[in-house]
C-alpha cells in the first residue's frame, strides 16, 4: 500500500473549495438550475409583454438571454470573490485540518487518517472524482469529499489513484 503524510494548507482548502464550486456549476444539477432560471425569466418577460406590448419579439428574446447570462455571471463572480475569504475562515475554524494526515491507497481502497479520526473507503464507494492542477477530490456524495492536494503526491501516485477509480467505475472529471 502506497502512502504519504502531509498537513493541509489554507491554499489547499481554497483550491478545493473553488474546484467544488466549479464542479457544481457544470454538473447536470447546476445546468438544470440555470435552465429553470432562464425559464422563470422568460415567463416573466412573456407576462410583461402581455402587460406592455413589445413591437419586436427579438428584443424580448435578447433581453431574456442577456438577463440570464448576467445573473449566472453575477453568481459565479460573487462566489469567485467570496470563496477565498470564506475558505480561510472555515480553515481556521476547523482545527482537524491543521493536524498531520496520513494518506494510504492501494488498488482496493483509499485510507485517510489523522489524530481526529480515520476512514477506509473501497474505491467503488466514491460516486465521482474531480481534479484540477491543484487537487484531486474524491466524492462520497454530492457534498462530502476527500481532498488529495496534488502537491503531496507524485504523478505516478496520481496515475495509480486514477487507475483505481477507473477500475471501480468512478467517473473522473478533469478541469485543467
Amino acid at each position: 500500500m502506497d502512502g504519504v503524510t502531509y498537513t493541509y494548507t489554507v491554499d489547499d482548502f481554497i483550491a478545493a473549495q473553488r474546484l467544488h464550486a466549479w464542479q457544481s456549476y457544470v454538473s447536470v444539477k447546476g445546468l438544470r438550475a440555470l435552465l429553470i432560471l432562464w425559464a422563470i425569466y422568460f415567463g416573466l418577460a412573456m407576462l410583461l409583454t402581455n402587460l406592455w406590448p413589445v413591437s419586436h419579439p427579438a428584443i424580448l428574446a435578447v433581453a431574456t438571454g442577456a438577463v440570464t447570462i448576467a445573473v449566472a455571471a453575477g453568481i459565479t463572480g460573487v462566489n469567485a470573490l467570496l470563496t477565498p475569504r470564506r475558505s480561510r475562515r472555515l480553515y481556521q475554524q476547523q482545527r482537524a485540518l491543521h493536524e498531520p494526515f496520513e494518506l494510504r491507497w492501494s488498488g482496493e481502497s483509499f485510507e485517510l487518517s489523522s489524530g481526529s479520526g480515520s476512514g477506509r473507503h473501497p474505491w467503488n464507494h466514491f460516486v465521482k472524482a474531480v481534479e484540477d492542477r491543484h487537487s484531486l477530490m474524491l466524492y462520497q456524495s454530492d457534498l462530502l469529499y476527500n481532498l488529495v492536494p496534488k502537491r503531496v503526491v507524485d504523478e505516478t501516485s496520481l496515475a495509480s489513484m486514477r487507475a483505481a477509480l477507473h477500475g471501480a467505475g468512478v467517473p473522473l472529471r478533469s478541469r485543467r
